[in-house]
């Protein structure tokens, strides 16, 4: 039996731009290409067939514009919220409460590298719970 390479086997980018239920299945500290610490979040596509979903996001912490950090820890604090956690000032910032949680991000595609990829954009309480509304990235 020969098998053959699908459309979709070829490229991330059949994963369709918009909101998508979501399992975070890892959170770790990574270092950047040039060396800075940040977390890396894995999600996996809770809508989607198993060789397209998982994504990434980054929240960099470290060799950024003060601006920059600024809008990658908030964006870290949202994600938190979006989980359903409530961190608080003065509060460590524990990844392994986040492996679990389930939520929805929204995906887009952006050109990066002369290719297409996916990206994540924003993060919010699952869908159909109460109080659910979007969480900005």
């Amino acid at each position: 039996t020969k098998i053959r390479f699908e459309v979709s086997d070829l490229s991330e980018t059949s994963v369709p731009p918009g909101w998508h239920p979501a399992l975070v299945t890892s959170a770790r500290m990574r270092r950047s290409a040039q060396g800075n610490p940040m977390v890396q979040v894995v999600f996996s596509l809770v809508d989607m067939p198993v060789a397209s979903s998982p994504l990434a996001d980054y929240f960099v912490l470290d060799g950024a514009t003060a601006h920059g950090l600024a809008m990658s820890r908030r964006r870290l604090a949202q994600l938190y919220r979006a989980a359903g956690l409530e961190p608080k000032a003065g509060d460590d910032v524990v990844l392994a409460d986040l492996v679990g949680a389930e939520l929805d991000i929204e995906v887009d595609r952006e050109t990066w590298a002369g290719q297409e990829r996916l990206r994540i954009v924003g993060h919010r309480r699952r869908s159909g719970e109460r109080g659910t509304q979007a969480v900005p990235v």
